[in-house]
């Protein structure tokens, strides 16, 4: 299992960082509910980011 930094999330949803797709979208990688408080109340989120993040993290929440 990995635990994913709120960092790497982060980036994970800006253009240009597709290449952390297999870092963050694998079967074993997770987040603990902090990380994602941290990351949906980052002040710099686009909406559109935001709402990604939001899919994404139902399926990958520890």
């Amino acid at each position: 299992m990995r635990l994913i930094d709120s960092n790497l999330i982060i980036y994970f949803a800006k253009p240009g960082f597709e290449w952390l797709n297999s870092h963050v979208q694998t079967l074993d990688s997770h987040f603990s509910a902090l990380t994602k408080i941290e990351v949906l109340g980052y002040h710099q989120l686009q909406p559109r980011e935001k709402t990604f993040l939001k899919l994404i993290s139902t399926a990958s929440l520890l």
